[in-house]
């Protein structure tokens, strides 16, 4: 049977996948263009990387 702490990591496990895949198409998207213009982007990739830091934060701060 599944533990509650691992029921409540599943949302961070599917949230660090979509970080994953927005670092990847943001590198794919920087290797066509470079890094200049390409403002929309660093400001998605950026928003997503505090997204989960905050969402890592608040899942350790109800584990403990």
């Amino acid at each position: 049977m599944l533990d509650h702490h691992c029921l409540r990591s599943l949302p961070l496990a599917f949230e660090f996948l979509l970080l994953c895949f927005a670092l990847f198409k943001a590198i794919g998207y920087w290797k066509q263009n470079g890094l200049r213009g390409s403002r929309l982007v660093l400001v998605v990739i950026t928003n997503q990387i505090l997204y989960f830091t905050m969402s890592v934060l608040t899942f350790f701060d109800l584990i403990l």
